[in-house]
């Protein structure tokens, strides 16, 4: 999702999958129309990854860097019945590209009933 003030705007995602696969999975298009990455009008975008049952590690970038960044990857076909494409950036590209790293300690138990 996307959080607005008249600074800047966010746009926010969770990688599940990231620790296992050591790739940003960063979607492209859905449904043969732009989405994600590709569509997306904020400024700055956040990708977390969890790294235990305890913490989700956070990367923060320019969106313009990193869209040119994943101009150059190949794209991949998964997801809302095979109509979603995506780019895998890796994880150590994805660390030379951060703006900012951080960490949040997260109580999985207290989200789990808003999820």
């Amino acid at each position: 999702g996307i959080s607005q003030s008249k600074q800047c705007s966010v746009e926010i995602k969770f990688e599940a999958m990231a620790s296992e696969s050591f790739n940003l999975c960063l979607e492209h298009s859905c449904w043969g129309k732009p989405s994600g990455i590709a569509s997306t009008l904020a400024t700055r975008w956040v990708h977390c990854v969890p790294v235990d049952d305890n913490r989700i590690c956070c990367f923060e970038f320019d969106t313009e860097t990193l869209r040119d960044a994943t101009r150059r990857l190949p794209l991949f076909t998964g997801g809302n019945g095979g109509k979603s494409m995506f780019k895998l950036l890796p994880i150590a590209e994805a660390e030379k590209l951060k703006t900012d790293k951080f960490e949040i300690v997260i109580d999985w138990n207290e989200i789990k009933p808003y999820w």
